[in-house]
């Protein structure tokens, strides 16, 4: 496995937090409302996404790293984190 990045850690958090869900039948769900949303106003859509990038890329590594471990159940620490990207 390579060793993730911060750029990395943001997305995958991103992700998860545009998302939030976790069992299979609400993800669907939640995908399909928010293929609804982004369809009715995608500008709106696209704001949302960036104003949460905007956000975790400001956070620190340990705040990452917290996040992350809290998402995927792991224990990625601090130091483990790539220093390419």
């Amino acid at each position: 496995m390579t060793p993730l990045t911060r750029k990395d850690l943001i997305k995958i958090i991103v992700a998860h937090e545009m998302i939030d869900k976790q069992n299979p039948e609400a993800y669907n769900r939640h995908l399909k409302e928010t293929y609804k949303i982004w369809e009715q106003n995608p500008e709106a859509y696209n704001r949302h996404l960036k104003e949460t990038y905007k956000i975790w890329e400001h956070k620190s590594s340990e705040e990452l790293v917290s996040k992350y471990n809290q998402i995927r159940h792991g224990h990625l620490t601090v130091d483990l984190l790539s220093t390419n990207a």
